[in-house]
């Protein structure tokens, strides 16, 4: 009788003991599946689409009245369904598209189809992404990575700019939601060419209007038009850094009189406003200007160098200087945004190390066995850091782009607009 008891108290003890375990079992479980995995997510938003068709409504563009029977309208929306334009620069049809991740393993074995690798979107996102995990291996930071496009019809309209960015940010929304519904903390990267950069900004307006618990870490913007009222925007808590990227090689960028309530634009946040002094009292809050050079040649980039293949162009009679050429042969046929996830990882470091510098020059420079970035204090041209070298990673990216991306000729652009022409003809007579 005793031993049974023994042996009661035992079973007893035992059970609680076990219930004890699978309770703390199930607690950390949850504890551990609780935690949001991080992951980067990236976004590129295209430009204006064929700015010089914003003439067949002059009037009604300039005044932000364009309605979708207007030629202009009509026409661009015509020219939106061209698979044509999808060929030479990051841009896929309207709305949020992913990169699916089969195709980015693809692309890292050179094995896209040629309906996709004669894609401009595919051939720089996947370069954008051979970088960035070069960089992520030399770091030992191993963090997983989405790609979207996010595409509008593109009209040259502060107004057509104001509504597209409230879809972004509605979109923004939807999508920060269904990451985090998966156990992820997604890291927003907006990266905006030309007037894409104003539609980011414009979501700081949207999410005034319509709070939610969303943050975006990182704003690229690239060749720009400033304005009054959307430099302002970049101040916007919903924004962590934002990254200004200039060259005064660039005409278009300052040259937008006609799409802005104020009649001009500018190349930099600081001409607008005092971005040292702001960040100054705006712990965490990360401002640049960045011009962009090729070594010592400040004029080296134009407007499409951003986000267009095949556009780096000679100088007149060929008076290119022989840095700025070796760049130039490094790259071609790519665009200047593949280089992006090595700007974000200087500029890491330079905050870390040079504090409340807002106005930086990047040096792309290109030697036998060397390309990559300085960067320099724009104000006394002091180096400051130094970036990795990516010689290889660009050469083998380059190749593949040049045997694989094929849709024109070094004549292309003017093909290009020659469809822009056409499609406006046809527009008016109908």
């Amino acid at each position: 009788m005793e031993n049974y008891m023994i042996d009661k108290k035992q079973l007893v003890s035992g059970i609680y003991l076990t219930s004890i375990l699978l309770i703390i079992t199930a607690t950390f479980s949850l504890q551990v599946k609780k935690t949001p995995i991080k992951k980067q997510v990236t976004i590129f938003v295209h430009g204006t689409v064929f700015p010089f068709l914003a003439f067949l409504n002059p009037h009604k563009t300039y005044i932000h009245n364009l309605d979708s029977q207007d030629w202009y309208s009509r026409c661009i929306g015509q020219l939106r369904t061209n698979p044509l334009l999808q060929e030479d620069c990051i841009m896929l049809d309207v709305g949020l598209h992913k990169i699916d991740n089969g195709y980015l393993q693809q692309y890292t074995q050179q094995t896209l189809p040629p309906a996709l690798s004669k894609k401009g979107a595919y051939q720089a996102i996947g370069a954008y992404h051979t970088i960035t995990k070069l960089l992520a291996n030399n770091s030992k930071q191993h963090v997983e990575h989405d790609y979207y496009t996010f595409g509008f019809t593109g009209l040259l309209s502060e107004s057509h700019r104001k509504q597209t960015a409230e879809d972004l940010y509605q979109t923004l929304i939807k999508l920060i939601y269904t990451y985090k519904q998966q156990n992820y903390e997604p890291i927003i990267t907006l990266c905006g060419y030309s007037h894409g950069g104003n539609v980011i900004l414009y979501t700081a307006q949207a999410a005034e209007r319509s709070p939610a618990a969303i943050s975006i870490d990182t704003v690229v913007l690239l060749g720009t038009p400033l304005q009054t009222e959307t430099a302002q925007l970049a101040k916007k808590s919903i924004f962590k850094t934002v990254i200004n990227i200039y060259s005064t090689g660039d005409t278009v960028q300052s040259g937008d009189s006609f799409s802005t309530p104020h009649g001009i634009t500018h190349r930099k946040l600081s001409d607008l406003f005092n971005t040292q002094e702001y960040v100054k009292v705006c712990p965490g809050k990360h401002l640049y200007d960045l011009q962009i050079t090729a070594d010592e040649d400040k004029q080296a980039f134009g407007h499409c160098a951003y986000w267009f293949f095949n556009h780096y162009s000679p100088g007149l009679f060929n008076t290119t200087p022989v840095n700025t050429q070796a760049v130039y042969n490094t790259l071609t046929p790519l665009p200047l945004v593949i280089l992006i996830p090595l700007v974000k990882e200087l500029l890491k470091k330079t905050s870390f190390t040079y504090q409340n510098i807002t106005d930086l020059t990047l040096s792309l420079n290109a030697h036998e066995s060397y390309f990559g970035f300085q960067v320099l204090n724009a104000h006394n041209n002091q180096c400051l850091l130094k970036s990795a070298n990516i010689k290889n990673s660009v050469s083998r990216i380059q190749q593949y782009a040049q045997t694989s991306w094929q849709p024109y000729v070094h004549e292309s652009f003017s093909m290009r607009l020659a469809v822009g022409a056409l499609t406006a003809l046809q527009t008016l007579v109908t």
